[in-house]
């Protein structure tokens, strides 16, 4: 991919300017020669047109607005897809802060290794408030951390884990992720995974990966990337915390109950019990850990029951 360039795609439903801000000045702040990369903006169904004000924000830039309609992460990354010109698409949301050189270490990683598909890397956060005692055993639920201190590549049959790339900061060459949203542009069943408004789904991204590896591509971490979450307060309540760990199982296990990577849920009502214990052997000793912990399981099940009835993905 020699000279190739980039698409940096930003998808977003109704964003916090100031984040949005933040985001546009770390992108005017890269390496990368600008000429190297197109910023695409996918306006998805913001109650207040982003193209109406994206010019007070974008730092100097010009990123190109596409307005998608059909509310949803999947259908916004979708269309990032389908609009970017690039060779690869990378996806920064609404409040991630690349590092000035994130672009820049794509490329290079990505030249020096062709079967790379799909790549992410380590994930901060910066908080508007500390998140409390409870909830920090949690927080890779808030696509937050990584894998470690070393790259790790996978192939097709290594089970699922922290190398996995996340959505946020994931980049994948392009013609990879056009069979995947080709695929899941014909299938419903896949269009209900990720978030949509208010609804905390998750599984798109790992969907696409998943679909990327089974493509005959790796995936893997890679350190060197570092990127910014920003966590606004309101993430940090039980209530919200609840809801995430729910819907990221319900959504996220599905699929790779689905497509086997990840072992059925012990028979009822064993995996609640085995929840609570493992976060107990994490240092998780506050009751509402423990309930949170719960979530995970109830969500498990949830997964179970639905990929199970549905024959949820259609690879054909």
């Amino acid at each position: 991919m020699d000279g190739s360039r980039l698409s940096v795609c930003i998808c977003t439903h109704n964003p916090r300017r100031e984040y949005l801000a933040w985001v546009m000045a770390a992108l005017a702040a890269q390496t990368l020669e600008r000429e190297r990369w197109e910023c695409i903006v996918i306006d998805n169904a913001s109650a207040t047109p982003v193209a109406a004000w994206i010019g007070e924000v974008a730092c100097g830039m010009s990123p190109r607005v596409v307005r998608e309609e059909r509310l949803g992460a999947i259908h916004a990354r979708m269309r990032a897809i389908f609009e970017a010109a690039g060779d690869v698409v990378v996806y920064v949301d609404d409040d991630n802060l690349p590092a000035p050189d994130y672009l820049k270490r794509v490329v290079e990683i990505l030249e020096q290794d062709p079967q790379l598909g799909a790549i992410g890397g380590y994930i901060e956060g910066k908080y508007e408030v500390e998140p409390p005692a409870w909830l920090r055993p949690f927080l890779s639920y808030y696509a937050i951390g990584g894998a470690g201190d070393r790259p790790v590549r996978g192939l097709k049959g290594k089970p699922y884990g922290p190398w996995y790339p996340r959505g946020a900061g994931m980049a994948v060459r392009t013609v990879a992720a056009r069979k995947w949203a080709e695929l899941a542009l014909k299938d419903t069943e896949r269009q209900i995974l990720g978030p949509s408004g208010k609804g905390l789904g998750r599984g798109e991204d790992s969907d696409l990966v998943t679909n990327v590896l089974e493509q005959g591509l790796a995936a893997g971490y890679f350190p060197q990337l570092r990127l910014t979450h920003l966590m606004p307060r309101e993430r940090f309540t039980y209530e919200y915390a609840a809801r995430l760990i729910y819907s990221t199982h319900a959504t996220n296990d599905r699929v790779e109950f689905a497509q086997k990577t990840r072992r059925p849920p012990r028979p009822w009502p064993l995996e609640y019990l085995a929840s609570v214990i493992l976060y107990l052997r994490a240092g998780a000793w506050h009751p509402k850990s423990w309930l949170l912990a719960m979530q995970l399981a109830k969500g498990r099940y949830e997964a179970w029951n639905s990929a199970r009835s549905s024959g949820f993905p259609h690879t054909d």
